[in-house]
């Protein structure tokens, strides 16, 4: 899909609104170094790019690769990162004399990046997010630059796409875009609370109006704007089959996403030291329960995985 300049300007805006810091250049090298001739890009986004804070958190990162195979020194982690990408992995840097800068990065070919950012990829685990805001703190040459910014057009187009027909015939973009995240963050092991939306849209929404209002002619649907320019309403006349279909398909990703979220942790315990922890500490974060896994446990996480997930189904926090 060609992107109009003006939505690529648009994007622009805000992937290049963070400025570089000691705390990403610290990481950047340490990425570099791990795996250096295989990196093309680096992504930072998240809730530590959006409040600021670098030092106190878990910032999340997304290293894009040419190959998974030349990447890993292990076949095994390519393998399992070409059957559902990414494959995350917990870094940790000591920064100054008392602290410490503590990340994750995901790892994705460019290859996957584009496929799994457009409208061939039906889940929202990686559109929902490349759609928000983010800054490429690393990219090898202009050309991948370009390529990067037009997954990010991508990611928004689709987004719209998918969350336009539960609209009504006339919202806003906040509607838009809080309805949108809720519903990504519902199709995964993310029930974040209503506050983090309103939050996002007062600290964001300036730049998510101008990316709707850029973005919104590319969707294949009719759609007129009435109010003042950057304060549009948005109307438009969708079918009820159109809706009814939407509404389906966020039910689907739902029920999908809860099952790839277990599999991506389960994954996680085996791609860093002290995964059965981040396991523990994601699903702390997002659904409020407090999990115990003892000694035996941690030696096997493999089966730590397993009791969690049962542990989850019968806490319904799964559904």
């Amino acid at each position: 899909m060609d992107k109009a300049p003006e939505l690529l300007s648009e994007i622009r805006k805000y992937v290049y609104s963070h400025k570089a810091s000691p705390v990403i250049g610290l990481l950047v090298d340490e990425i570099l170094s791990r795996h250096h001739k295989d990196v093309m890009g680096i992504l930072y986004y998240g809730s530590c790019l959006q409040s600021g804070n670098e030092t106190d958190g878990i910032l999340d990162l997304f290293v894009v690769v040419e190959s998974y195979l030349s990447a890993y020194k292990r076949p095994f982690l390519a393998f399992i990162n070409w059957l559902l990408p990414p494959n995350v992995f917990y870094l940790e840097l000591p920064f100054g004399e008392h602290q410490k800068i503590r990340a994750k990065y995901a790892m994705i070919s460019l290859w996957d990046l584009r496929k799994m950012t457009s409208h061939r990829t039906f889940h929202s685990y990686f559109w929902a997010r490349f759609c928000q805001p983010v800054a490429i703190i690393y990219c090898r040459h202009k050309r991948i630059e370009k390529v990067i910014e037009d997954c990010l057009a991508s990611s928004i187009i689709t987004f719209l796409k998918a969350t336009i027909p539960c609209m009504p015939g006339e919202f806003t973009a906040r509607q838009l875009w809080l309805t949108g995240l809720g519903l990504s963050y519902g199709a995964e092991l993310r029930p974040e609370r209503h506050e983090r939306l309103t939050r996002l849209w007062q600290e964001q929404g300036h730049v998510l109006e101008a990316v709707t209002n850029a973005a919104i002619r590319h969707v294949p649907y009719e759609i007129c704007r009435k109010g003042k320019p950057k304060k549009h309403t948005y109307l438009t006349k969708i079918g009820s089959r159109s809706r009814l279909m939407c509404q389906t398909a966020w039910k689907v990703r739902t029920i999908q996403g809860k099952l790839l979220s277990i599999i991506r942790l389960f994954k996680a315990t085996f791609t860093f030291k002290g995964g059965v922890d981040y396991a523990l500490w994601k699903i702390r974060r997002h659904s409020g329960l407090d999990l115990e896994v003892g000694p035996f446990m941690r030696r096997h996480p493999g089966l730590a995985m397993l009791v969690l997930s049962w542990k989850l189904l019968r806490k319904h926090a799964i559904r």
